[in-house]
């Protein structure tokens, strides 16, 4: 379960990061790190 909510956050900080492109590396990977 825990990997779901990981996955919802990692896409929805993509989404969020695609438009700013400001840490489009850095900020989505270490979320699940």
């Amino acid at each position: 379960m825990k990997m779901a909510i990981c996955y919802i956050s990692n896409f929805f900080l993509y989404s969020l990061l695609y438009d700013i492109k400001d840490k489009l590396i850095s900020t989505p990977s270490s979320v699940c790190s």
